[in-house]
Formats: C-alpha cells, structure tokens, sequence
C-alpha cells in the first residue's frame, strides 16, 4: 500500500526492474524471517491483490525500507525508475 515495487514476472517492462524486484523479495523474505507484522487495509490494488502494510520487529514500515533501497517507489507516480 502507497508503494509501487518493481514487477518480478511479465508485468516487467525491462531486465534491471525484475532484477530490482528480485532483490526486493529476498529483502522481504529476511525480514519475514526475523519477525513482522501485517496490517491489512481491507483494499484491492489494481492486479487484485490485497493492499496491505507490513512492519518488521522494529516496527519500520517494510513498504519504506524497500524504496529507500531502490526495490519500490512512492505510489502514485507515473514513471518506472528501473527502466527509464
């Protein structure tokens, strides 16, 4: 929620976004691994998949740690800063 991640399968639109979100999912799965908190939203995103936020043990929004690494932008945008 409130955050565009790079696509990871043929909703790519080039090599270095499904790279991105590669390293992504690995980041997501770490901190799955450490302990986390799901908080959903009760909303549908536009693939059909439910919006939600997930916080790690920390309580650090994960949505935030993946775009300070690169692996997803701010939503809305209108650009694809993995391919541009």
């Amino acid at each position: 929620m409130d955050i565009d991640a790079a696509e990871t399968d043929s909703k790519a639109s080039c090599a270095a976004e499904r790279v991105a979100a590669a390293k992504g999912a690995q980041m997501v799965i770490e901190v799955m691994q450490t302990g986390y908190r799901i908080h959903y939203t009760g909303r549908t995103g536009g693939y059909g998949r439910d919006l939600v936020k997930m916080y790690n043990s920390d309580g650090q929004d994960v949505g935030q740690l993946l775009i300070q690494q690169g692996f997803a932008q701010p939503w809305p945008n209108s650009s694809n800063p993995w391919c541009d």
